[in-house]
C-alpha cells in the first residue's frame, strides 16, 4: 500500500486528515511535529509528503532543517521526497513542493490533490520508451562530456569562423572555471548524443565546473592554476568587451545588480553572463526548438536558485539583437559595436532583467513552475523530440 507522510500539529485535524487518506486507499504515517522528521522520512519512504508549511511551488525542501526553518500556516504543501543525500551526507532526503493546498478543505479536494502528485511523480520517474527519441536539457555531469561541448564550442565557431585553427580541438576557454556549463542531449535508448550548449558566467567565485575545467586543461598541456588566476580576479568577459565595471551598468540601466528586481521580486545582486549558444550542425533543422529548451533550463536553474539569479549581460552578434529583444534584454546602442573578447565576433552589449521579463507575455511563464519542479526534482528537464511546441523565431 502506498504511504502518505502527514506532519499536522493539531491532532484533531491530523486524526482527521489520517482518515480521510487512509480511506482513498493510502497508508497514513501521521506526526505531530517536525523533529526526527528526516528519519521517519528516511525509515517509512513515502511517495508523497503533507507538510503545513507555505511554500512556493518547485522549492527544494531539506527535511533535516524542517523544525528550524519553517513555520506553520495555513496552508498544506504537496512535497515529492527524494532519497538521495546531498555531498555532505547530513541532509538525508529532501524533497520538492508540487503543489499547495489552503485550509480548510474538502475530502474531494484533498482527494483530486493526491492524484495529481501521483501523476506527477509517475512523469517525473518514469523513461521514454526505448523506441522513443527525447532530449535532455541539464547541467554536464563529467569530464568526458565536459570535452564533448568544448568539440562542439571549437567546430562551430571554426565553421562561422570566430576561432582561430587550435591543435586541441577544442574551445578552452578561460572563462569556463567561473561558469555552470549546460548540454542539450539527444537520447535514443541507450544512445546520447551531445546536439547543443550553453553557459552561464558569474562574476565572482568558481563555476559548476572548475574541476572539470582544470582536467581537461592540463591533459591539454595547459597549466590550469595559471589560467585560473587570469580571470578570477577579472570582470565578466561581455564587460571587459565594452570596457565596463559592473557599477557602470547602474548606470546605463536603472537598478542593475541591485537586490530587486524591476518587477518588485527580490532577487540576487550577483551580475552574470550567458554565453558559447552553440547547436551543431546535424541538428540545425531543430535548432529553434532546441535553443527554446536550453533558455527554459536556464530560467528554470536561475528561478530555483535563493536568492533567484536575475540579472545578466550578454555580448550578441548585431544581427541578432533583434531576437534577444524578443527574450527581454535591452541593447545598451549607446555603446556601439566591439569585437568580443576572446574570439573574432562583433558584439553588442544587451542585459537582462529576468524576473522583469518573466512578469511581460513570454513564451516561457505557462510552464515554469512545472519546469522549475522538473529541474529541482531530476536536475534536469526532458521532452519529446524533436518538440513539437512553436519555435522562437530569428
Amino acid at each position: 500500500m502506498e504511504k502518505i507522510m502527514l506532519w499536522e500539529p493539531d491532532q484533531d485535524l491530523r486524526n482527521a486528515l489520517a482518515l480521510y487518506i487512509n480511506n482513498l486507499g493510502y497508508k497514513t504515517v501521521a506526526l505531530g511535529r517536525a523533529t526526527n522528521f528526516r528519519e521517519a522520512v528516511e525509515l517509512e519512504q513515502p511517495l508523497v509528503c503533507l507538510l503545513p508549511v507555505d511554500l512556493d511551488k518547485g522549492t527544494k525542501v531539506a527535511f533535516g532543517h524542517l523544525d528550524r526553518k519553517f513555520d506553520v500556516k495555513g496552508v498544506m504543501s504537496v512535497i515529492l521526497p527524494e532519497f538521495v543525500s546531498d555531498d555532505s551526507g547530513e541532509l538525508g532526503p529532501s524533497g520538492v513542493v508540487i503543489d499547495r493546498i489552503s485550509k480548510p478543505f474538502g475530502i474531494r479536494e484533498l482527494a483530486d490533490c493526491l492524484d495529481k502528485a501521483m501523476e506527477r511523480k509517475h512523469k517525473l520517474v518514469s523513461s521514454p520508451f526505448p523506441w522513443e527519441q527525447s532530449l535532455e536539457v541539464r547541467a554536464l555531469r563529467n569530464t568526458g562530456e565536459l570535452k564533448e561541448a568544448l568539440k562542439l564550442r571549437y567546430e562551430v565557431y571554426r565553421e562561422v569562423g570566430f576561432l582561430e585553427s587550435s591543435e586541441h580541438g577544442l574551445d578552452l576557454d578561460p572563462y569556463d572555471f567561473k561558469s555552470t556549463i549546460f548540454g542539450a542531449f539527444i537520447t535514443n535508448g541507450e544512445q546520447s548524443e551531445l546536439a547543443g550548449t550553453i553557459r552561464i558566467i558569474q562574476d565572482t567565485g568558481f563555476g559548476l565546473h572548475r574541476r572539470q575545467v582544470a582536467e581537461v586543461m592540463a591533459g591539454n598541456g595547459i597549466d590550469p592554476d595559471a589560467v585560473e588566476a587570469s580571470v578570477m580576479s577579472g570582470s565578466l568577459p561581455a564587460l571587459q568587451t565594452f570596457r565596463l565595471k559592473q557599477s557602470d551598468c547602474r548606470r546605463l540601466y536603472t537598478g542593475f545588480a541591485t537586490d530587486t528586481s524591476r518587477s518588485s521580486v527580490r532577487v540576487s545582486t550577483g551580475v552574470h553572463e550567458l554565453s558559447r549558444l552553440v547547436i551543431g550542425r546535424r541538428h540545425r533543422l531543430n535548432s529553434a526548438g532546441m535553443e527554446r529548451r536550453l533558455y527554459e533550463l536556464v530560467i528554470a536553474h536561475c528561478c530555483a536558485a535563493a536568492p533567484k539569479k536575475n540579472w545578466f549581460v550578454i555580448a550578441v552578434h548585431p544581427a541578432k539583437t533583434r531576437k534577444y529583444l524578443r527574450f527581454g534584454f535591452q541593447n545598451i546602442s549607446q555603446l556601439g559595436i566591439q569585437a568580443y573578447i576572446g574570439i573574432d565576433q562583433p558584439a553588442a552589449l544587451m542585459v537582462w532583467d529576468l524576473q522583469r521579463y518573466l512578469q511581460l507575455p513570454n513564451p516561457f511563464t505557462t510552464e515554469l513552475d512545472e519546469n522549475i519542479v522538473e529541474y529541482n526534482y531530476r536536475d534536469s528537464l526532458v521532452s519529446a523530440f524533436p518538440d513539437r511546441r512553436v519555435a522562437i523565431v530569428e
